[in-house]
C-alpha cells in the first residue's frame, strides 16, 4: 500500500487501512513446516536472547511469525516461560506457565489460577502486522502490547515478523511503543 495515497488521512485512519491490507495478505501467506525452526535458529543466534532467563512469548495464530520452536526451547532449557493473559478488554499481563497450557483463539492463556507477573521480563516477543527496520510496529489495533510495554518495559522487546512484513514506514501515534529489535527469517534489525 502506498502511504502517499493516504496523505489526507490521520495516522489512526492510515493504520486501519494498512491493517485491512496486511491481515488479508497474512491470511494468504503459506507457512512452511520448517518456519518454527527458522525463527528458533535466528533467535538463538543472538547471544542476548539465548542467555536470558525470563521470556514473555505470544502463541502464534492466523499466520503470525512462528513461536512454537522458541516456546519448546524455553521449556526444554528450564527457562521461565510467560504467556499473555487478558485481564480486561484493554489490558494483558504475563503469567508463568509450566509444560502444558491452553490458549484461546487469540493466543491468550485460558488456564485458571494464574498469577500475574509484574517484574522485569528479560525478552518479550511481540507480534505485529508490520514493522520497520527502526523498530516501529503496527499491531492489530487493540493496544494490548503497547499498553503492556509502556507500563512494564522489558530488557529487550523483539518484534517477530516475516520478511514481507518489514515496511519502509508505518504511521505512528504517541502511544506506539518502539521495539528494541525486529527478527525475521533473514535479518535481525536493531530498533530503538
Amino acid at each position: 500500500m502506498d502511504l502517499q495515497n493516504l496523505s489526507n488521512l490521520s495516522a489512526k485512519n492510515k493504520k486501519e487501512c494498512l491493517r485491512i491490507e496486511l491481515r488479508s495478505k497474512r491470511r494468504r501467506y503459506v507457512i512452511g513446516a520448517h518456519a518454527s525452526n527458522i525463527f528458533l535458529s535466528r533467535f538463538l543466534a543472538c547471544h542476548e536472547f539465548a542467555v536470558a532467563k525470563r521470556y514473555f512469548v505470544y502463541v502464534d495464530h492466523q499466520g503470525e511469525a512462528s513461536t512454537n520452536g522458541i516456546i519448546n526451547w524455553i521449556l526444554k532449557n528450564d527457562k521461565q516461560l510467560f504467556l499473555p493473559v487478558r485481564i480486561s478488554e484493554k489490558q494483558m499481563l504475563p503469567a508463568r506457565v509450566a509444560r502444558t497450557f491452553n490458549v484461546d483463539r487469540n493466543g491468550f492463556l485460558t488456564q485458571k489460577n494464574w498469577v500475574p507477573y509484574r517484574e522485569k521480563i528479560d525478552v518479550c516477543l511481540v507480534p505485529g502486522l508490520a514493522f520497520t527496520k527502526a523498530g516501529q510496529r503496527l499491531g492489530t489495533g487493540k493496544g494490548y502490547y503497547d499498553r503492556y510495554l509502556a507500563q512494564y518495559p522489558p530488557y529487550k522487546s523483539v518484534g517477530l515478523a516475516w520478511d514481507w512484513q518489514i515496511l519502509p514506514d508505518i504511521p505512528t501515534e504517541s502511544h506506539d511503543v518502539l521495539m528494541n529489535y525486529i527478527l525475521t527469517p533473514t535479518h535481525l534489525y536493531v530498533g530503538k
